[in-house]
């Protein structure tokens, strides 16, 4: 699946705040993903949208990971992968610690990978299909997007969401350089 991607259109101001990683876990979303019809008709969508703002100015562009997870924490999809393409930006994939460790692999790198981006506002979309391309079923999933920067914060933002019929925006909790996230699914039927 090929995201899409909006240009960086502003560059934010500078935030002189700082986190460490968050925890792992978040609480699990309450119903499983096991509903029998699927989930996204063909003109359906979930959208992801961002701002990555640095805390500093000057700073080495972000590692950036965008993927999907089912309820019980395993990965769907990936749909967005930003890291230096050469063999050191290679070494450094693991500094995304969360998309690492579900993900991970060469396919995915090879695949939806993409340069890194500067700071601004991005937005990128999920066809609802799995990494096999396979329709995934209604239900609740988290939606993850991690970023990490030499000599810089850690972020991460995982929030469970409920893909059913009904079109939806949420807006998702800042963390780090990563603001102003939403998340929306809609679909023409």
């Amino acid at each position: 699946m090929t995201p899409t991607m909006s240009t960086p259109t502003t560059d934010p101001s500078s935030d002189p705040s700082t986190t460490s990683p968050p925890p792992d876990s978040t609480s699990a979303p309450s119903s499983s993903t096991t509903e029998a019809s699927p989930l996204i008709p063909a003109d359906g969508e979930v959208v992801v949208r961002f701002t990555y703002a640095p805390s500093r100015s000057h700073t080495a562009n972000p590692y950036i990971a965008v993927w999907f997870e089912d309820a019980e924490g395993r990965w769907v999809d990936t749909i967005a992968l930003w890291f230096m393409q050469n063999q050191e930006g290679l070494d450094y994939l693991s500094d995304l610690r969360r998309w690492f460790r579900v993900d991970g692999t060469r396919g995915t790198v090879d695949t939806i990978s993409s340069a890194t981006r500067r700071p601004g506002d991005y937005a990128v979309v999920w066809d609802g299909r799995a990494a096999d391309g396979s329709p995934v079923m209604k239900g609740d999933y988290f939606v993850c997007i991690e970023s990490a920067r030499e000599d810089g914060p850690y972020s991460l933002i995982r929030e469970p969401i409920q893909l059913r019929d009904e079109a939806f925006t949420s807006m998702l909790p800042d963390s780090g350089e990563l603001v102003g996230a939403v998340v929306e699914f809609h679909h023409g039927s």
